[in-house]
């Protein structure tokens, strides 16, 4: 929600009215949407130097659809080229089969078909289960 020069996450409930006279910022995949609002001008090259400087993604339930081609240019920013994704790591966590997440992924970074980069693990199924499962593997002191 814009306050000001500032944006802040609002996850109350409000009614329709609320919402029409203070509607939020939203990004939608789309080739319609609107990326002139100042919060869009100020995250999107902060998220670029992000993704370039990191070394793992982790993309959940997000089905990287054509349309969203901003979105889509932002993240192959985290291996633009094939050396780039040399030591990255994409986590992709969604229902939906590997072989759809790996052809997804590598319309948006051809890199993993020439060379295989950045390595790839996908998961077929919801966060919550790919937590407990990662949870499974992190060793717990004795004190908890």
């Amino acid at each position: 929600m814009r306050r000001g020069d500032d944006y802040v996450l609002d996850y109350d409930h409000r009614d329709a009215g609320s919402i029409l006279r203070d509607p939020p910022v939203l990004m939608l995949p789309s080739r319609e949407q609107d990326y002139s609002d100042p919060y869009f001008r100020i995250i999107f090259p902060k998220a670029v130097r992000l993704l370039r400087e990191t070394t793992v993604l982790v993309l959940v339930g997000y089905s990287l659809p054509e349309d969203d081609a901003l979105v889509r240019f932002i993240l192959r920013q985290f291996a633009k080229e094939a050396e780039d994704g040399r030591r990255k790591f994409i986590f992709y966590i969604g229902p939906s089969p590997a072989e759809q997440k790996l052809a997804l992924l590598e319309q948006v970074f051809p890199s993993m078909e020439e060379v295989g980069v950045p390595t790839v693990v996908t998961y077929d199924g919801v966060f919550d289960a790919f937590a407990t499962e990662c949870l499974q593997l992190v060793p717990v002191p004795e004190e908890y």
